[in-house]
């Protein structure tokens, strides 16, 4: 299960305080109602980066911020279109003229747009002192509009910057202008799937940028591995020459602390393609400023971050690697040349999803069984990778299979136990609330997925979520696996050395590649990612004198050369392990 992300109240989810502008946070909603406000040192840095600069001349450049909030980012634009006027001596009526010319903003809420309008007053106001008549065109500079449903004017722009929102597949449906899933995949043809809200932002995004328009967005980094996050990827390769990353993740981008994966995107129109990976590891004034004096393109990796070149976006839709390159080059040889480890006869399985742990997943003596119902239904469960050590057995995590050993029929509630259907219906109001069941018409006491209790007693590697692989063990047949753990069965004396495959570097990095690394550098078990491994031929794995950490047959196997080990043992301390 992904961390939770903040689910917004308005389209114009971030919201932040411009430079030149009061920084005492404005009383409203928090992260509670949904909104989130960037630090105004990350507003500058997205259009320092963009090249958004007074030393420019920003007089033809259009702009439009998406769900403007506050004035965040449109206030820091006309902040710097007014610097370059005055800078340029154009007069006070010719930069009003330019400003409404030149800058868009959209924001959903009118209340909020009032106040984004009432701080670009301010900006210019300070400059040029009262406007009068003309704040009628500063107002209108910025629309009440829904992102998705609007239509510009001006057609395209030179420049689209903001901060999109972070809003889960099932949580779009809560937004006061919800859009249904429906209307979202007819409008926006790369959402797909369970794609978050950004997916369709991002698309229009795109879809409005002028033929040397660049984009400089914060939003979230799902969609750059994500399979929801496919037909995004492959529009951007396509209409894009390149599009860098600044990864946010691990550093406080925002006023709160929120679980939002988030990055800022950068394209550019005179880039050579080359797409390139930038990592915060701290949010210190020199990394910044560092940051800012060389750019994504000219950044290598240093103390306050991180940088990879990502070479050209695949233009089929493969994922986006954090990976330096020619790791990722290392990978997908690997993946090339051998089979995978479905494809080499095992089998990769989630472990099944409950919907209501707290009823299915308990220590034993919690639960109000006899002796009997206890050695038939109950079965020491793994969860997150380990069994739990307590001497006490009563201590551990057991959970309450309602499935027929063998086969995995779901019994029904009279083949039940009599304390087992007790149980069952003191927590029937509970069980009945979940989806599965509310509209799925699933049989209450179901779990979410059937399964076959006998599992517990077969050999099996388990790979924990959240976890590198130095957590992954062989169970030889002495616990049920949980829906945060990934299991693979197969030929049982084939289990031990694909265990050393999967404790690897080689396998914690294919797993970054394929799936979102977390903030603390652990990578994700998805079953799809852990079946789709590149494995060599396992008997291979088994040479003497071999163990978790002396991985020399490992290499062996793989083909590798002390270069590439050194490449990706370097990477695996950089991507997994720093935080």
């Amino acid at each position: 299960m992904e961390p939770a992300e903040v689910a917004p109240k308005w389209s114009g989810v971030d919201r932040g305080w411009c430079r030149g502008l009061k920084t005492d946070k404005m009383e409203g909603p928090g992260p509670e109602a949904g909104v989130v406000y960037t630090r105004p040192t990350f507003v500058s840095l997205a259009l320092d980066l963009a090249g958004y600069v007074p030393s420019k001349n920003l007089l033809n450049t259009h702009v439009l911020d998406v769900g403007c909030g506050y004035g965040q980012f449109i206030g820091e634009v006309v902040n710097r279109l007014v610097s370059c006027c005055a800078s340029r001596d154009v007069r006070r009526t010719k930069a009003i003229q330019t400003i409404q010319e030149c800058v868009r903003g959209v924001e959903v809420d009118p209340s909020t747009a009032r106040r984004a309008r009432s701080r670009i007053l301010e900006i210019v106001q300070k400059k040029y002192g009262d406007i009068g008549d003309e704040s009628r065109g500063i107002s209108q500079t910025i629309d009440v509009s829904d992102f998705l449903d609007w239509t510009p004017d001006a057609g395209t722009f030179d420049l689209i910057v903001g901060n999109l929102p972070y809003v889960k597949y099932e949580a779009i449906s809560n937004l006061p202008h919800a859009k249904s899933h429906e209307w979202l995949r007819k409008q926006y043809d790369c959402f797909m799937g369970r794609a978050d809200y950004s997916v369709a932002m991002m698309q229009k995004c795109v879809n409005l940028l002028s033929k040397q328009g660049s984009i400089a967005v914060i939003t979230s980094n799902r969609f750059t591995q994500a399979e929801y996050g496919k037909r995004l990827r492959i529009l951007i390769a396509d209409r894009l020459r390149s599009l860098d990353e600044l990864d946010l993740s691990r550093v406080s981008a925002f006023e709160h602390d929120v679980s939002a994966y988030a990055s800022l995107f950068l394209s550019s129109p005179q880039g050579n393609g080359n797409s390139h990976y930038v990592r915060l590891a701290n949010a210190s004034n020199e990394g910044i400023e560092h940051l800012m004096k060389f750019g994504l393109k000219s950044a290598r990796s240093c103390q306050w971050y991180t940088a990879n070149s990502r070479g050209f976006l695949p233009e089929k839709g493969g994922q986006w690697s954090p990976l330096p390159f020619r790791v990722t080059r290392i990978l997908q040889r690997l993946a090339r040349d051998f089979p995978s480890i479905e494809e080499s006869g095992f089998q990769v399985r989630n472990g099944p999803a409950t919907g209501a742990n707290d009823v299915f997943i308990k220590p034993l003596r919690d639960f109000p069984l006899g002796i009997r119902s206890k050695k038939r239904h109950l079965f020491p469960v793994c969860d997150g990778g380990t069994i739990d050590s307590s001497p006490d057995c009563a201590q551990r995590k057991h959970i309450l299979s309602v499935y027929e050993g063998g086969t995995g029929r779901l019994l029904n509630l009279n083949e039940l136990p009599s304390d087992v259907r007790k149980y069952l219906a003191a927590n029937k109001k509970d069980l009945k609330t979940r989806y599965i069941v509310r509209e799925n018409g699933r049989e209450w006491w179901s779990a979410i997925d059937s399964f076959d209790p006998e599992l517990t007693y077969k050999r099996k590697v388990l790979v924990p979520d959240l976890q590198t692989g130095r957590s992954v063990w062989m169970d030889s047949g002495l616990v049920f696996p949980d829906h945060s753990v990934v299991y693979v069965t197969g030929p049982a004396k084939s289990l031990s050395p694909l265990t050393r495959l999967l404790q690897s570097s080689i396998t914690d990095l294919f797993r970054a590649w394929k799936a979102p690394v977390m903030n603390g550098g652990t990578p994700r078990a998805y079953s799809h990612v852990i079946g789709q491994i590149p494995c060599p031929d396992v008997s291979l794995l088994s040479a003497s004198g071999g163990s978790a950490q002396s991985l020399d047959p490992l290499w062996s196997a793989y083909d590798l050369c002390a270069d590439e080990m050194n490449a990706i043992e370097r990477a695996h301390s950089s991507v997994i392990h720093s935080s």
